[in-house]
């Protein structure tokens, strides 16, 4: 026979749907859009979107929660061109053979007809084992060393990373404060706030450093994952194995 739920997991499971934020998902909307209307590279732009999003969005963050993360549906735009601005950008390569650029219009014909179809996103388990082995700080150092030689193309590519993990860290450090704040306010009111209080720690930790025990690696794959769904098709992605 299952044990009794926990008063805690009670709640939790009965909150789930409640908590979800409308609000939040026309919020992100808004973000990228303008994002998008700025003139800069679309990789930039969208990273840009990504971070003002994860720095000024709502933390969603109660008394009975065992991790910090609100990982919910925000799906709406995500970084990666669709296959119609791919092909255009192999069309203007002059290089293609006269088969090349049959084939090439056989692929855009049967796209357009419906006889196949490719997403840009989704369907991808996210590469957590290094965020988890290295953590932010030396992710981004990694990114600041190489902005410097990086040109045209690989140049955006660095930038927009290093906005999106700047984002990222700012998010977890935002959980990390409110974690606080509650935690200091069910004190005052005399109730046992110590989960708060470990969320608290662990996210001002994993914030910069690579996790060093269970809960706090947990604590990071999950904060990275609400990122992560913050700009992709959520519901395709994937913890992977977590041993």
């Amino acid at each position: 026979m299952l044990n009794r739920l926990t008063d805690r997991t009670v709640v939790l499971r009965k909150d789930y749907r409640s908590r979800y934020s409308k609000k939040m998902f026309d919020y992100r909307r808004e973000v990228y859009e303008r994002k998008l209307l700025s003139g800069k590279p679309r990789v930039i732009a969208l990273a840009e979107g990504l971070k003002e999003f994860l720095e000024t969005k709502e933390v969603d963050l109660s008394a009975d929660d065992i991790l910090a993360g609100h990982g919910q549906f925000l799906d709406w735009q995500y970084s990666n061109p669709g296959y119609y601005e791919e092909i255009e950008k192999l069309r203007e390569n002059r290089e293609l053979s006269e088969e090349q650029q049959h084939v090439l219009r056989q692929v855009e014909a049967g796209m357009r007809m419906r006889l196949y179809s490719r997403y840009p996103s989704g369907h991808v388990i996210p590469g957590y084992d290094r965020l988890l082995q290295t953590g932010y700080d030396r992710l981004i150092d990694s990114v600041k060393t190489a902005l410097p030689c990086a040109k045209g193309e690989r140049a955006d590519f660095f930038q927009a990373a290093l906005l999106t993990l700047q984002g990222a860290q700012n998010n977890i450090l935002r959980y990390a404060q409110t974690a606080r704040d509650l935690w200091r306010e069910q004190e005052k009111a005399g109730r046992n706030a110590e989960q708060l209080h470990r969320i608290a720690v662990a996210c001002e930790k994993v914030a910069h450093e690579a996790p060093v025990h269970f809960y706090e690696a947990v604590q990071l794959l999950w904060l990275a994952h609400e990122a992560t769904t913050a700009e992709q098709i959520c519901g395709s992605l994937s913890f992977g194995r977590l041993d």
